[in-house]
């Protein structure tokens, strides 16, 4: 499993090789805080989340009273957002950093520093203040600009008013972010870059040298880590913009964590998102919408890997057949051989989701893209009858999913599986030459519509779960009336399903974009749960 593991990462780390970069003026780094007086509301809802809502009330309640109807508090308007931005130098440790922070009463602002923080700031004659701040070994540079107080360390030159943003424009775009950071990597000097990298090609020497099992391992371990440094270096060099971007939504019940990043136009990195954008496929359809738990995956190696991830699988079917033991090892040849062509395909696509039907009964659906898939199938037939009865019962061809034959096989259920999926469950498979479709429930519509379905273009990855629906099958030790009482102290007459999902998903286009979002009930949900748990 390792093994793979690493195979896969190079699948998902690697990149094109680097054009030339280039190197605009501005800032390196801009980072964008919305208005405190924006984010009120926000605790209040965060403190109700996380079992603190009466503290989280009365603290926003105390900074409403300090701010007034002008909404400000010493000096500092709590009705604009807050930024800050960095320029990086090539020596980087002098890099000049500005934060802005919005005044409304600039002679209040200055009180506060020279009263309760007990500071003694010095105006020079270019209209910039110089003080002294405990445990901060240089000095403090700020200056008033445009509503605004800059504030910067150790480089005063920074404070010019001919260079400082106008925070109009700085803050233009409308964002309903609580906070966003953007990182532009094409500002990054090429010595900085280079450097870098240097650093990260000595790293990974490192670990390439590092004793392993085995000769499979060191290879799977050093494509993975030329794969890696290769992705690493398209984004340093290709890459535009990196931004991450935090948004609350009480309204919605929506939190949000997403990174996008662009590339250079005309650049190899650019051309890969938008390939990854049109990559369709069908397996990944198998990840069901509304699931209670689903994931998929949507991966290519690239062109330049593929020679080497091909020569690895190689090396690690070869380990695992030495490995075998007696009559184990023709079986395991026979195995290998039909799953070969998939696993040199370089392609990784497949999906998986676990849903619920109205009695309360969940099913399990899973695809796989194959290569030579029907070979999977002949070898299934064979061993069939080897399986003993009081095990499972096959059955072949019992019905068909378009032009493809669709099995049966009836497994000896566990109480535990009995009580989940139901006592007349069944496994229902069905195989073609370049796919696999597997189910488990009470029959096999699940895997018919996906062994005839179209492909269509699909997420790189993509994971949803819906917490409410799987407590009773992660949370054993609780039982029925328990998990009711959770979902209703949390939920109460709102109906959990599609307020209470998790989602994490990668996805291609004009950028790439990773994206977590859950429902603020779900961890709520969690908070409960954990609370509970302490409790008991």
């Amino acid at each position: 499993m390792r093994k793979l593991f690493l195979l896969l990462a190079a699948a998902l780390f690697a990149a094109p090789s680097p054009a030339k970069a280039d190197d605009p003026t501005g800032p390196t780094v801009e980072v964008r805080i919305q208005a405190i007086k924006d984010m009120l509301p926000l605790a209040s809802y965060i403190g109700d989340l996380v079992g603190q809502g009466e503290p989280a009330e009365q603290g926003v309640n105390l900074v409403k009273a300090l701010a007034g109807k002008k909404g400000v508090i010493e000096g500092v308007d709590i009705t604009r957002p807050i930024g800050a931005y960095a320029v990086m130098t090539p020596a980087v440790i002098d890099s000049p950093i500005v934060v802005m922070v919005p005044v409304g009463d600039e002679a209040a602002f200055l009180n506060l520093l020279r009263g309760k923080l007990s500071l003694n700031p010095e105006k020079g004659d270019d209209d910039v203040y110089a003080v002294d701040v405990p445990n901060v070994p240089p000095k403090v540079y700020f200056r008033f600009h445009k509503d605004y107080v800059c504030v910067a360390v150790h480089n005063k030159k920074s404070l010019d008013p001919k260079t400082l943003p106008n925070p109009k424009e700085f803050f233009a775009k409308e964002d309903a972010a609580v906070l966003s950071v953007a990182v532009h990597l094409d500002r990054v000097p090429a010595d900085v870059r280079k450097t870098v990298l240097g650093q990260m090609e000595l790293k990974f020497a490192d670990e390439k040298g590092k004793p392993a099992k085995s000769p499979a391992e060191e290879k799977a371990r050093a494509l993975a880590l030329d794969a890696a440094l290769s992705g690493f270096t398209a984004v340093s060099t290709e890459g535009r913009t990196a931004t991450l971007r935090l948004t609350l939504d009480p309204k919605a019940d929506d939190i949000g964590l997403a990174l996008t990043l662009t590339g250079k136009d005309g650049s190899d990195l650019k051309s890969l998102f938008s390939a990854a954008a049109t990559r369709t496929a069908v397996a990944p359809l198998a990840a069901a919408k509304d699931a209670v738990l689903s994931f998929a995956a949507n991966l290519q190696v690239p062109e330049k890997f593929q020679k080497r991830f091909a020569d690895a699988i190689d090396l690690a079917i070869g380990e695992s057949l030495e490995n075998a033991k007696g009559n184990d090892r023709e079986g395991a040849k026979r195995f290998f051989d039909a799953i070969e062509p998939t696993l040199k395909s370089g392609v990784v696509q497949f999906g998986a989701s676990l849903t619920s039907s109205a009695a309360d009964k969940f099913e399990l659906l899973g695809a796989v893209r194959m290569t030579g898939g029907k070979e999977i199938e002949k070898l299934a037939r064979e061993f069939a009858p080897h399986i003993p009865e009081n095990q499972a019962k096959v059955k072949f061809d019992v019905e068909k999913a378009g032009s493809t034959p669709l099995h049966e096989v009836v497994p000896t259920l566990e109480e535990k599986a009995e009580k989940l999926f139901g006592k007349n469950s069944s496994v229902w498979l069905t195989t073609a030459d370049d796919l696999f479709v597997a189910g488990f429930g009470s029959n096999s519509a699940a895997v018919k519509k996906v062994a005839q379905a179209s492909p269509a273009a699909v997420p790189i990855f993509s994971f949803e779960a819906s917490l409410a629906r799987l407590l009773p099958v992660v949370e054993e030790k609780l039982k029925p009336e328990q998990v009711r009482s959770l979902v209703k102290e949390v939920f109460d007459d709102v109906k959990p399903a599609g307020n209470d999902t998790v989602k994490f998903a990668v996805t291609g286009g004009e950028k790439l974009s990773v994206s977590l979002t859950a429902k603020g009930k779900a961890l709520k949900l969690l908070a409960l749960l954990d609370k509970r748990k302490k409790e008991s």
